[in-house]
Parts: C-alpha cells; structure tokens; sequence
C-alpha cells in the first residue's frame, strides 16, 4: 500500500508527524493518487536542470519498499495511452528492472552506467522496449566502482532532458538509496522526488538525515518537490 504526503518535522524519534493527501481505500487507488500528485506539480518550468517530469523515487535504506513502488507507479502512469514513460534502474547495487515483469523476468543489455561511461554512445541504444507501447525501460548497466563518480557528470542532466523533452513524456527513476548510493546526485536532474518509508519501520533519524542529504546536495526542496510514501 501507498500512501503520498508531506513532511513534518518534530523532535519526536519515533514519530513521523504527516498530511495526508490519500483517501483511496486500494492498491490502484492510492497509486492513482499518487501519479495525480506528481502530475498536478509537472506542468512547470525546469529550474536548475531539474526537470518537473523526472520523477526520482527513492529511500533511506535498502528495502523499504522503493522498487515495488516505482514498478507500481509506472504501471499506473501506463494506464494513459498520451503518456509516453521511461522507467530507469539506477540502484546500481541492487538491480531490480532486468528481472521484472517489464522486461518478461530475465534481461540484461547495456544501461545507465554504459552511457554514462561511453560518450559515444547515443541513449536510443540503452532505450528497450516492453510489452506496453508507451513504456520504455533503461536498465542499470555493467556494475563499475566509480558509479557514483559517472552519476556526477552532465551525461546524466543531457538523457533526462532528452528523455523528457515532449510535454507528455515522464520519466521515473528508481534510485538507490540516500545514505548508501547515488540517488542525491540523480535527484539535481529531477524536478520531484518520491521518498518511500517502511512503515513503523523508517526511523525519523534516517529520514532527517536524506532529506537533509538530498537538501544539500541537490536543494533546496521543498513540500512541492519532495513527498513521503508510506509502504
């Protein structure tokens, strides 16, 4: 289950003070709700080379719940046939595009790190096809130690203009998580985040702790840029 809403500080540990924005009762519902969020803050301008349709999800820690919940979102954003999708594997330590549904359970190719690392490379080449017309994938690529380091070049800025050039054309990033991979560097190319938390589970610390991570690196965001989602 999903859930979208803003953050709250308080000094409260073991507490995440919310504002809903979900009254959705299902699965699809509240996934609906969710896309409607990110939709109503995407018809803006790009400010900084974060583009209003680029949609990072991420997380604290490993396993919280963000690939369900980008596979999930994208599968919704896919209802639209005017809505041309690309959805992206950028945890580079846990891949989890290549063996989804979306690529039929077992794929492999060249990827993010691929065209991050060969300038002469064209991102039409890491752009594969899926069983829906209007959904393309980019898997992660080949593992290299010097990921983080490719995420920082302007590669990454040029393929998400790129790929969200056309007024219905959105892309969504499943990224790695805040305090053990890249996803702050990814996040200065995308005009909204998705910050997913296990429920009763994410503590308020590590949640302080990325979103102040992803303000320092990739801010400042705000309430319009950046929304928790409850797993």
């Amino acid at each position: 289950m999903s859930l979208l809403t803003s953050f709250r500080s308080s000094s409260d540990e073991g507490a995440v003070a919310v504002r809903s924005f979900s009254g959705g009762s299902g699965t699809n519902d509240e996934f609906r709700l969710v896309k409607w969020h990110f939709l109503a803050h995407s018809n803006t301008a790009p400010v900084g080379g974060k583009h209003p349709r680029v949609i990072l999800i991420t997380s604290a820690n490993e396993g919280e719940g963000k690939s369900y919940v980008s596979h999930h979102l994208a599968a919704n954003f896919a209802l639209d046939p005017n809505v041309q999708l690309t959805l992206v594997d950028a945890d580079f330590d846990n891949p989890a595009l290549g063996s989804s549904s979306w690529m039929g359970g077992s794929s492999s190719g060249p990827g993010l790190l691929d065209y991050l690392e060969d300038h002469t490379t064209d991102h039409s080449r890491i752009l594969m096809s899926t069983g829906l017309p209007n959904v393309k994938v980019i898997l992660s690529g080949s593992r290299r130690d010097n990921a983080p380091e490719l995420l920082a070049s302007g590669r990454v800025e040029h393929l998400m203009s790129a790929l969200a050039a056309n007024e219905n054309a959105f892309v969504i990033i499943d990224a790695g998580p805040v305090l053990s991979g890249g996803a702050a560097v990814l996040a200065r190319s995308a005009g909204q985040i998705g910050f997913v938390l296990a429920a009763n589970r994410t503590r308020r610390s590590d949640i302080n702790q990325s979103l102040a991570t992803l303000d320092r690196i990739a801010g400042p965001i705000d309430e319009n840029s950046v929304g928790l989602i409850f797993n």
